[in-house]
């Protein structure tokens, strides 16, 4: 389709006067990728981990001292839940991996 040669052409990039470009909208600090996605599920599983140790611990009661780790291994998980929230994307990266190698050692022990 051809347009008109008196029509005035669009700027290139341009996506229309009432669509903001995507970049538009996030400012560059707001912006995470993949990389806070996987952190944050990783964070998410081992503190399913935790809350599942913690309430079967309660149910026996046999174990404070047990008790007491799991809730303090919980703590840094909210902790570091948080701290995502403010990550770049090496940081975010680093928790990740640190969570993979958390569960995989938590898990390995039962």
């Amino acid at each position: 389709m051809h347009d008109h040669p008196d029509t005035p052409q669009p700027e290139p990039g341009a996506s229309g006067p009432d669509v903001p470009e995507p970049a538009a909208l996030l400012p560059e600090e707001g912006r995470q990728g993949a990389g806070h996605d996987v952190a944050l599920e990783r964070v998410r599983t081992v503190m399913g981990w935790y809350r599942h140790e913690i309430t079967q611990e309660r149910y026996t009661g046999t174990n404070t001292a047990r008790l007491r780790e799991l809730m303090d291994g919980l703590r840094e998980c909210v902790a570091d839940q948080q701290a995502l929230e403010e990550a770049g994307p090496e940081e975010a990266a680093r928790i990740a991996v640190l969570y993979q190698d958390r569960y995989a050692a938590l898990t390995s022990e039962e």
